[in-house]
């Protein structure tokens, strides 16, 4: 499997986990929806599943507030033969995801752009308020000793001061980046993960893009934001990590 970021291409690539997210302007949950999508889907996602939410609801009684917990709105999740691929379908929102092993975004792409049309065709062609691309990344680093320097690895990471001894275990940072392609919100989440190995370090990279439209967005659209919303991931993904990381990765010349 190769993997492009950026006109990059990696053997090994760190993702767990992709995922494009469309919300709807409407969040009317039909109950029948789900057949009628599965029976559109089901050749390449035969497995159905049902997730349970919870949530939150404010009620008033006696003039005090009490909160209690309800059963949310219904979630259902089709799996594809081999796991590696999945569709989410809610009030409101659609998600397609892909897990290991991960292909080059060309190749996912399509898998997307079918089941939204898919989706589209039987509600209708709904006003889109938000599109989301999401890349969770776990980075493994081979480690002698109990921390590394991470300057080698990583253009980000925490940098402790001299007073404090330099030396540091665990972190999360929380960055929102000023993309490339303008108008979208950049999230990066970046911290340390559980070791593989006594021999490895292990770190989450949790790359989030969303981009917005308060007065709609026809689903016409929607294809090319989450090519921008993509772009901005990579951009991203390779301002964060260094040639060593893509040594690690087994980059792949063209």
């Amino acid at each position: 499997m190769s993997f492009s970021r950026q006109g990059r291409k990696y053997k090994f690539p760190p993702v767990v986990e992709a995922l494009a997210e469309v919300h709807f302007e409407s969040a009317e949950f039909d109950p029948t929806l789900p057949g009628i999508f599965y029976e559109a889907i089901r050749g390449d996602f035969p497995t159905k599943q049902q997730i349970e939410t919870l949530g939150v609801q404010l009620m008033t009684s006696g003039g005090e507030q009490m909160a209690a917990v309800k059963k949310g709105q219904p979630t259902i999740r089709f799996l594809s033969a081999d796991g590696s691929r999945a569709v989410q379908i809610g009030s409101g929102v659609i998600s397609v995801h892909q897990m290991r092993p991960y292909p080059q975004f060309k190749d996912w792409l399509p898998t997307f752009e079918k089941v939204f049309g898919q989706y589209v065709n039987i509600i209708g062609s709904p006003s889109v308020k938000q599109v989301t691309i999401r890349y969770l990344n776990e980075i493994k680093i081979p480690a002698k000793e109990q921390t590394i320097n991470m300057g080698p690895y990583f253009g980000l990471y925490p940098q402790v001061p001299k007073t404090l001894g330099e030396q540091h275990n665990q972190f999360v940072l929380r960055i929102e980046l000023i993309p490339p392609i303008p108008r979208h919100y950049l999230l990066a989440t970046f911290g340390t993960a559980p070791k593989p190995s006594p021999t490895a370090a292990a770190f989450a990279l949790d790359l989030y893009d969303q981009i917005q439209f308060p007065s709609g967005l026809p689903c016409s659209k929607v294809m090319d934001m989450v090519k921008e919303a993509h772009g901005n991931v990579e951009w991203g993904f390779e301002g964060i990590i260094t040639d060593e990381l893509r040594r690690i990765f087994k980059e792949e010349k063209r």
